[in-house]
């Protein structure tokens, strides 16, 4: 139900329209769309950035080492499941930032489409970098 602007629920306790003041949501298309390409960036700094220190600290803690070798299985799947949630992120971002501004189809959009695809291309250097770095720890252990 609503009066004067604010919606009123059935317990009486009175909301403002339509966000909440305290999330501070911006209410610019170009703004949000911005936002969202700030998160794919940060997304894919930080999957780029976990892989390097995943495959760095399983060529040198030889505890870890140990753990990943006896479980052969679930490092792999944590990478491969981890990385393709980056990757889905990061294409989240960019379908947002087409519905709220324009698909990128004019021929002044390549560098918007280069940066797109560089952001998958580095999240898959970083999937393939962990695989490597597991797959020579896991070989050395067993030749």
């Amino acid at each position: 139900m609503r009066t004067n602007g604010h919606i009123v629920a059935d317990t009486g306790r009175r909301w403002k329209h339509p966000v909440n003041p305290l999330t501070k949501m911006p209410r610019d298309k170009k703004e949000l769309g911005s936002k969202l390409a700030t998160y794919a960036d940060a997304i894919t700094a930080f999957a780029f950035v976990q892989s390097v220190t995943f495959s760095f600290a399983l060529g040198s803690n030889e505890t870890l080492i140990a753990n990943a070798v006896r479980i052969w299985w679930l490092v792999p799947s944590i990478i491969v499941v981890a990385n393709a949630l980056y990757a889905y992120l990061v294409s989240g971002c960019h379908r947002g930032e087409d519905a709220l501004l324009e698909r990128l189809e004019h021929p002044g959009d390549t560098w918007a489409k280069k940066v797109r695809k560089w952001r998958k291309l580095v999240i898959g250097l970083g999937f393939i970098l962990s695989l490597v770095a597991y797959t020579a720890i896991w070989c050395g252990r067993h030749v």
